[in-house]
């Protein structure tokens, strides 16, 4: 869905997976984030078209993680979030798991 000039309109995502994450850094440049399966989409023209960045199969480098937030700071730089921390610096064409202390506050 976008807003041109204050009017909603339905946008096709390529995939009939859920979508759970969605985020843009300006008008044109977003990327969204479905799980089972989990697959990475981008867009660079706000949203009128969507092409599949990545593919993360549920026994594949990530494991079965329950992917459902994605954010990106710049172009390149980003950050995916649930069941771990994956982030990218090359707009999202490649993805490294982020090392977090295991903390447990009270």
């Amino acid at each position: 869905i976008s807003n041109l000039c204050g009017k909603w309109v339905i946008q096709q995502s390529g995939t009939d997976a859920t979508l759970y994450g969605i985020h843009f850094i300006n008008r044109k440049i977003g990327w969204a984030i479905t799980t089972s399966p989990h697959i990475i989409l981008h867009t660079v023209n706000g949203g009128t078209t969507w092409v599949i960045t990545d593919t993360i199969a549920g026994d594949g480098h990530w494991g079965n993680l329950g992917l459902c937030d994605i954010y990106f700071l710049t172009q390149d730089t980003g950050w995916i979030a649930n069941g771990a921390i994956l982030m990218t610096t090359d707009g999202g064409i490649s993805w490294d798991t982020v090392s977090y202390p295991d903390r447990h506050y009270e």
